[in-house]
């Protein structure tokens, strides 16, 4: 069964989550011009206005608290120093996820799809992305919470967020493969995609929430480590459909 959006945003977005405090600085567009190094939602209205300003453009859609990655990797961007480099990037910024229920930012919204890229690749949460000045086409994925550095949390994983950003903006990497870190394990699949098991009722959604936060988000059937981190390591590398240890997520055949 489906979640409910309301469900959602209680789960992903409450105020005393991580996203929750970063959901609470972003803000809705307005028909004037938007303002650089800000959070905002509406991913065309964002996406159109950089292009149309000759603006560096940032994209981020996370799965929320239910997601390890996506706290660790809010959590670094929530910090003193990622805001000044947001203000000193003259960029816009896009903001959406889980919690949204709107057509612009939610899952499947039009913001997701582009992040997914044109051949359907699978990026796993939070979906990071750097558009430099004039070049609407040029999409790499540099941090997807998967795919850079497991152990660099704030303030470490702050500056090397930052310096990843910095790289794709100086124009030094070239493809989106490449804005990617090759030390990942996560093998790409584009035949599978992931989503919550959708079987679970909003009564499991919490108590798994629940139990993720005692858990410091690690996965809760096996034992602590960098590779245990929710989405743990052997389902993201998982090469078939079905359920993770946890019976949280499931991947599926597209």
């Amino acid at each position: 069964m489906a979640i409910p959006a309301e469900m959602l945003k209680r789960i992903m977005g409450m105020p005393d989550s991580i996203t929750g405090k970063l959901v609470a600085t972003r803000r809705t567009p307005g028909e004037g011009e938007l303002e650089t190094g800000v959070w905002y939602s509406n991913f065309t209205r964002v996406k159109t206005e950089a292009e149309k300003r000759g603006l560096p453009f940032f994209a981020m859609w996370t799965n929320g608290d239910l997601c390890g990655f996506c706290k660790r990797f809010t959590a670094n961007i929530l910090e003193p120093g990622f805001l000044q480099f947001m203000q000193e990037s003259g960029g816009l910024w896009w903001l959406g996820g889980s919690m949204d229920d709107n057509e612009e930012d939610k899952r499947g919204g039009i913001g997701f799809k582009w992040g997914t890229g044109p051949d359907q690749t699978v990026n796993y949460f939070p979906f990071v992305a750097v558009v430099p000045p004039q070049k609407s086409g040029f999409k790499p994925f540099f941090g997807s919470g998967h795919d850079y550095d497991k152990e660099k949390k704030a303030p470490d994983g702050t500056w090397f967020t930052i310096s990843k950003m910095r790289e794709v903006l100086s124009g030094k990497v070239s493809d989106v493969k490449a804005a990617v870190p090759t030390a990942s394990p996560v093998k790409t699949n584009t035949s599978l995609h992931i989503r919550f098991n959708p079987t679970w009722d909003a009564a499991h959604i919490m108590r798994f929430q629940a139990a993720m936060k005692t858990s410091g988000g690690h996965c809760l059937c096996q034992a602590q480590s960098p590779d245990t981190m929710c989405m743990c390591k052997s389902f993201l590398e998982q090469g078939m459909p079905g359920l993770c240890r946890c019976g949280a997520f499931e991947k599926f055949a597209v």
